[in-house]
């Protein structure tokens, strides 16, 4: 196994985004079940605004539309992305 130091910057870049597209899938699949118990105690549903929303629920949004490089994206980015979407 290569050490930290001899991997090349596209390399850590690729890793980076993997690790980045791992973590959202499990906020994402949290949030379903956070989303699954909520409905089980009657909570209300997620506000209509884009800006109100989580980022969990806002990368649900980006998989339903199929958005590129969503995994990477922050909130602010999903957003505009997902407006993108709208127009």
């Amino acid at each position: 196994m290569p050490e930290p130091g001899d991997q090349t910057e596209a390399e850590l870049e690729k890793t980076r985004r993997v690790v980045a597209e791992h973590m959202a899938q499990q906020i994402a699949t949290n949030a379903g079940v956070l989303e699954d118990v909520a409905d089980d105690v009657g909570a209300d549903e997620p506000a209509g605004s884009l800006d109100d929303m989580t980022k969990a629920e806002l990368l649900e949004l980006a998989t339903e539309a199929e958005i590129e490089g969503r995994y990477a994206m922050n909130k602010a980015e999903l957003v505009e992305a997902l407006e993108g979407t709208t127009r």
